[in-house]
C-alpha cells in the first residue's frame, strides 16, 4: 500500500494547462509529441515557416508546444541544458538581449536536471533579473522586484522554480497565489477573474504543487480567457479544437511531469522527497485505518480507488457528498467537452482516441457514483454518463 502510495503521489505533477484567449495572434499550430521525443527539429521547421514559439511544455503524454505569427517575440534561441547550465545562460542572454519566453522541465539525465528554455527578443522589456526559489519564496521575491518596477515573465517548475522578471511588460500589478492541487487552483481562479484579474502565467510542478501568477494591465485590457488542465493528448486536442478559432488563440503552457520521481537523485534529494510523500501517506493511512474500524462496527462500505485517465480515480469511503459530486462532474465535464468535440469535427483516424477517452470518463463517472452510493449519497447524474456515439 505504501508503495502505491507513493507512485500516486510522484504522478500528481503530470498535467498539462493550456491558456486560451483573445490575441491578435495569426497560424498557430501546436505539436503534440509522444513519449521522450525531444521538440528541437519541430521547432525549427516552425521557425523556418516565419513563426516563432509561444510555449512549450513537458507535460504528461510528451512535449507540447505552440507557435505562431503576429507575436511578441522575435529572434528566438533556445537551449536544452542543465539546471546550472541554463540559469548561466538566463542571464548571458538577457545581457545581449534576448529574454527568457518560454522554459520548461524535461527530465533527468546522468543524475542532472533537464530544461528547455526559448529566448525571444522583445523590444519593449529591459533588464531582466533571474532567480531559483522554493515555492513559498516566489511571492516574497516578486514583492521585492516589484518594488523596483520589475514583473514576473517566465516560471518553471520541478521541485523547485526557476523565475525571470523584467521591466517594460506592461503589466500593472501582479499577485502570486500557491495551491496544492490542480482541483484548488481552478476553483479559485474564478473568484480572482471576478476581481478584475488575468491570469498571465499558470504552472504545475512533478509534485503537482500549481503557482499562478494573475495580473492587470497598464493600457486596462481585461482579455476573455479559458484553461483547462489536460491529463491525456486527446482532452488537449479537444479543448483547443473547441475552444480556438475566431480570435482566440493558446497563448500560454504550463505544467510538467517526471516519470519514476525517484530514480537518480542524491540521497539528499530523496531523503526530501521521500519524506514529503510520507506525511501524505501516514495522513492516508490514519484515514484508512478509521474506516477499516468503522467497517468492524457496521458503518461505512468498502475503500475502492479504481484510477482514471484524468488522475482522480473514484473517491475513497471516507469522502462527503460534495467531495463525490465535484469528482464525479470532473469527469463528466471531460465526457461532454470531448463527446462535443467529436461531433463537430471529422477526425478521420483520430475518432477512436476520442471515443476511448469518453468511454474512460464514462467508467470513473459510474464507478463513483456507484462508490458514493455504497456510503449513501446519491450524485446528480450527467446525460453525459450514459450517452452513446
Amino acid at each position: 500500500m505504501l508503495c502505491l502510495l507513493c507512485l500516486r503521489a510522484a504522478a500528481q505533477g503530470g498535467k498539462l494547462i493550456i491558456l486560451v484567449e483573445e490575441t491578435p495572434y495569426t497560424n498557430e499550430t501546436y505539436y503534440s509529441l509522444e513519449g521522450d521525443a525531444k521538440p528541437f527539429d519541430a521547432i525549427k521547421k516552425e521557425w523556418d515557416a516565419g513563426k516563432n514559439v509561444v510555449s512549450a511544455k513537458r507535460g504528461p503524454f510528451g512535449w507540447f508546444f505552440v507557435s505562431a505569427k503576429n507575436t511578441p517575440y522575435s529572434g528566438q534561441g533556445y537551449n536544452y541544458n542543465t539546471t546550472k547550465q541554463i540559469k548561466r545562460d538566463i542571464d548571458q542572454k538577457a545581457q545581449e538581449g534576448r529574454f527568457l519566453s518560454s522554459l520548461g522541465f524535461s527530465d533527468v539525465a546522468v543524475g542532472k536536471l533537464m530544461w528547455l528554455a526559448v529566448y525571444s527578443k522583445r523590444p519593449q522589456w529591459s533588464g531582466q533579473v533571474s532567480a531559483q526559489l522554493k515555492t513559498g519564496g516566489i511571492a516574497k521575491w516578486a514583492e521585492k522586484k516589484a518594488a523596483e518596477g520589475y514583473r514576473i515573465t517566465a516560471l518553471g517548475g520541478y521541485l523547485k522554480w526557476i523565475v525571470t522578471a523584467c521591466k517594460g511588460t506592461g503589466i500593472r500589478r501582479q499577485r502570486i497565489e500557491v495551491y496544492s492541487s490542480p482541483e484548488e487552483m481552478l476553483e479559485d481562479m474564478g473568484y480572482k477573474w471576478e476581481q478584475g484579474y488575468s491570469v498571465q502565467l499558470a504552472e504545475c510542478n512533478v509534485k503537482g504543487t500549481c503557482v499562478v501568477v494573475y495580473c492587470t494591465w497598464e493600457d486596462g485590457h481585461i482579455p476573455r480567457q479559458r484553461l483547462k488542465v489536460c491529463s491525456t493528448a486527446e482532452e488537449a486536442k479537444a479543448f483547443i479544437a473547441e475552444n480556438t478559432g475566431n480570435g482566440r488563440q493558446i497563448t500560454q503552457l504550463g505544467g510538467s511531469y517526471l516519470e519514476g520521481i525517484y530514480a537518480n537523485y542524491s540521497k539528499q534529494e530523496r531523503r526530501s522527497m521521500i519524506m514529503n510523500d510520507l506525511t501524505g501517506i501516514a495522513s492516508s493511512t490514519t484515514q484508512l485505518a478509521s474506516e477499516i474500524q468503522a467497517n468492524k462496527r457496521g458503518g461505512g462500505g468498502t475503500v475502492t480507488d479504481t484510477g482514471g485517465d484524468t488522475g482522480g480515480g473514484s473517491s475513497g469511503g471516507g469522502a462527503s457528498q460534495a467531495s463525490y459530486q465535484s469528482t464525479y462532474d470532473r469527469f463528466a465535464d471531460n465526457a461532454e467537452s470531448t463527446y462535443k468535440s467529436l461531433k463537430s469535427h471529422d477526425w478521420g483516424s483520430k475518432a477512436a482516441s476520442l471515443k476511448k477517452s469518453i468511454r474512460a470518463a464514462q467508467k470513473n463517472m459510474r464507478e463513483t457514483r456507484l462508490n458514493a452510493l455504497k456510503h449513501g449519497y446519491t450524485l446528480k447524474q450527467s446525460p453525459y454518463e450514459t450517452i452513446s456515439f
